[in-house]
């Protein structure tokens, strides 16, 4: 019973899925009349009724994690990206790569591992929730430092 309790949001997470791979119409169902930051939002609020509110003060008030996390997301990946476009890389992995570090960290390698590994919950989250309201102004940035203007495929 304390397997389940602690673990009821990875449980219930592998049973979406599952229900999803068996029945995929009813996700197109739902897809077509949600919009995606519905389940979004609704998963980052399951996640902190898990959490204590005096642990997202705690991660809220270690701006050094924070800063950490935003600094190597938006500032280390991209200029990791661009020292590998240096080599010569097909430019369609140049482009993949260029989006995978314009993205913000998500819910599944941010908060859901992070769990599993047993790390602090409250600051992944923290770092979800923050890196996802700064990528609308980063995301176009990044893409525009690794790519230019204009990119052919």
């Amino acid at each position: 019973m304390k397997i389940l309790k602690h673990n009821w949001f990875l449980l219930l997470l592998f049973g979406v899925v599952i229900f999803g791979y068996t029945r995929p119409e009813v996700g197109g169902w739902i897809g077509a009349r949600l919009p995606l930051e519905v389940p979004i939002c609704l998963i980052l609020f399951l996640l902190s009724l898990t959490l204590p509110g005096s642990a997202f003060a705690a991660a809220f008030a270690r701006t050094g994690g924070l800063a950490l996390a935003l600094i190597g997301g938006y500032v280390l990946l991209p200029l990791m990206v661009a020292a590998a476009s240096l080599l010569p890389l097909p430019n369609d992995l140049r482009v993949g790569l260029a989006i995978m570090a314009a993205v913000p960290t998500t819910l599944a390698s941010g908060v859901i591992l992070t769990r599993l590994a047993g790390g602090n919950d409250a600051l992944t989250l923290a770092v979800t929730m923050l890196s996802n309201l700064v990528n609308f102004i980063a995301a176009p940035l990044i893409l525009f430092f690794l790519l230019g203007s204009q990119i052919e495929l």
